[in-house]
């Protein structure tokens, strides 16, 4: 059996579900099925409420991270309902997401039936140009531009 925390976005767009309420409650319903089919112990909800104007800090990812680091925390997954809730938030939050994800081990988005470690949810968030392989120069190779005869 596994300790999972079940994290929900606001923002996050379903259709038929308008109102941010419903789309939790929505989330929430689903995630809450899966769990139960694969027999994952919800150890906490997470919702995200989002906030308007400024970037500040989630105060649900800080939740979080302070029961991630805790030496009692059984959690091994992070559950949400689809990939597409993690794109577009501050650089601020990623950041945060990404350290609560790498404490995790692993996060599954049930609609796309996805599972990720830290270091494909990076890449996935930020890129390629933030990945650094071993066989990689320090210098990028140029490539010659060959004119048309």
């Amino acid at each position: 059996m596994r300790d999972v925390f079940c994290y929900y976005r606001k923002s996050l767009k379903l259709s038929g579900y308008d109102s941010p309420v419903e789309r939790v409650v929505r989330q929430d319903l689903v995630l809450s099925e899966l769990c139960m089919e694969k027999e994952w112990k919800v150890y906490r909800r997470f919702s995200d409420i989002g906030f308007l104007g400024d970037p500040i800090r989630r105060a649900e990812l800080i939740e979080m991270r302070n029961l991630v680091e805790s030496p009692t925390c059984p959690v091994d997954l992070m559950v949400m309902y689809s990939v597409f809730a993690v794109r577009g938030d501050s650089k601020m939050n990623e950041d945060l997401f990404l350290e609560n994800v790498k404490g995790i081990g692993g996060i599954y988005f049930h609609k796309q039936k996805l599972w990720m470690d830290y270091d494909r949810l990076r890449f996935f968030l930020r890129g390629p140009q933030f990945v650094r392989m071993p066989f990689m120069k320090e210098e990028p190779v140029r490539l010659i531009k060959r004119e048309r005869a």
